[in-house]
């Protein structure tokens, strides 16, 4: 068994979520969160709202302070529009790690530059 929540949401994912799958990915995070362990992340309900507000100002850059598990920067991401770009800050190299294996999963990884 993973050591840390966020280890244990990434190991759900990679089992569960299809590879390149930006949405796959967010389900299997909501589904784990659901199911299994709480996370402080933005969720499926609170995500519509970023959705909505992404979809009507169709950023060029986007600046996320605190990446934790990747959920917000790759809900971000998958609405970018070809050649805008997310810059994405965690402080936890824990968490960073786990990002950067979830954003990479999910398929977003050309539209997120993660800083640590």
């Amino acid at each position: 068994m993973a050591e840390t929540r966020e280890q244990r949401i990434l190991q759900f994912v990679l089992q569960n979520a299809v590879r390149g799958n930006p949405q796959s990915v967010l389900d299997q995070i909501d589904k784990y969160c659901r199911e299994k362990e709480w996370a402080m992340n933005v969720g499926d309900e609170k995500g519509l709202i970023l959705d909505n507000v992404l979809q009507e100002t169709n950023p060029s850059l986007v600046l996320e302070l605190g990446t934790y598990c990747g959920y917000s920067a790759i809900r971000i991401a998958r609405l970018l529009k070809p050649g805008a770009l997310l810059f994405t800050i965690e402080i936890n190299q824990a968490n960073a790690d786990v990002a950067r294996q979830m954003i990479e999963f999910a398929g977003v990884k050309d539209k997120v530059h993660l800083v640590y």
